[in-house]
């Protein structure tokens, strides 16, 4: 793979290859082909209906 930047902290890194594009009009979509998934342990940070939460402190179902 490709050196790409990481930010630092992340609990999971996915490359990809590109695989395939199309005009979205205003944007691009981007399909990428997964080459390589790195994960750490830790609490991840979650967005839920317009608001960060702790997964930790609201459990994942309350909130689906």
């Amino acid at each position: 793979m490709q050196q790409v930047p990481l930010l630092k902290g992340s609990l999971a890194c996915f490359e990809c290859r590109q695989f395939k594009d199309y005009d979205g009009s205003d944007h691009f979509i981007l399909l990428g082909l997964l080459e390589l998934v790195s994960t750490l342990k830790g609490v991840p940070l979650t967005f839920s209906q317009g608001r960060y939460i702790d997964p930790d402190l609201q459990p994942y179902n309350d909130i689906l």
